[in-house]
């Protein structure tokens, strides 16, 4: 594993203090889905992260990255979901269930090397607009170290980190699906959550009863924030795409948030409540 995060500009040996961080780090870019904004500390994406996004099968990680995919098209941004796993027709047809309303930009390119030269080809076209790569998945992707039609067991990795690269070197946002085993880990190399900069899991609570079939999207590592997050709701035709109305409520010292909400469907609409589960607190909404 070998990440290109070596600057040429800075000195070995001098006061870090001294440094001057490029004003792009220092930028923020919400998506307009609160509990992801929230998920990545409340003030959005940094530019250049690197996010893995794990979740157990059925979960619904392709349809959250659909609605993400949306949602920051929708912020203005560039965004292009890139996928391996689905035909674009399928995509599509899911995104019709969704009923989408901004769209995105779509690709169904495996091989890295091409993928890579689309996304400076795309980010020619919109040069003011902060640029999103949305990938299913990772384990779909081909390097190239060995041509177009080989892989082997690193392939990930090195898929990985080349991605990581051009995030880095670029300053855009790369979020890749990774996929889990039986178990519900991660598959592949454990090098993997060590080369990203963010690593989100969605899972679906098994065990509380009160809470079962709820899905649950946790924020397991972000270097950009102090900040770690849960966040649990059901999902019925979809997440809930805008503000719920559920509550952050601090659980100790150390930064961690937790949040429970609640999305079913009636006649009225959506109906959200939320509960600070370190109190008895409820809100609630409708949305018409």
């Amino acid at each position: 594993m070998k990440l290109n995060v070596k600057r040429d500009d800075i000195n070995f040996g001098c006061n870090i203090l001294d440094l001057t961080v490029p004003r792009k780090l220092r930028e923020r870019y919400k998506c307009g889905i609160s509990y992801v904004d929230d998920a990545f500390g409340g003030e959005g994406f940094t530019p250049s992260t690197m996010t893995l996004f794990t979740g157990e099968p059925g979960a619904g990680k392709t349809t959250l990255m659909l609605e993400l995919a949306n949602a920051l098209t929708g912020q203005g941004h560039v965004c292009l979901f890139n996928t391996a796993e689905e035909s674009l027709y399928q995509v599509k047809m899911t995104c019709e269930r969704l009923e989408l309303m901004h769209g995105f930009v779509a690709g169904q390119e495996s091989y890295v090397p091409k993928l890579l030269r689309q996304c400076t080809k795309l980010r020619g076209i919109y040069p003011t607009k902060q640029f999103f790569l949305i990938v299913d998945s990772l384990q779909t992707l081909n390097d190239g170290k060995y041509g177009e039609d080989h892989v082997n067991s690193q392939s990930a990795v090195r898929s990985l980190q080349a991605l990581t690269d051009y995030a880095k070197e670029n300053y855009i946002n790369v979020i890749c699906i990774g996929q889990v085993n039986k178990s519900g880990n991660m598959a592949g190399s454990q090098k993997l959550k060590h080369m990203v900069d963010a690593m989100l899991h969605l899972s679906i609570e098994k065990k509380d009863e009160d809470f079962k079939g709820y899905r649950v999207l946790e924020t397991i590592k972000n270097n950009f924030t102090e900040e770690e997050a849960r966040l649990s709701q059901t999902m019925s035709r979809g997440f809930c795409g805008d503000d719920s109305g559920a509550w952050w409520a601090p659980l100790g010292f150390w930064g961690i948030y937790t949040v429970v909400g609640v999305i079913t469907v009636g006649i009225a609409g959506i109906a959200c409540a939320g509960l600070v589960a370190a109190g008895t607190s409820y809100c609630n909404y409708q949305n018409q």
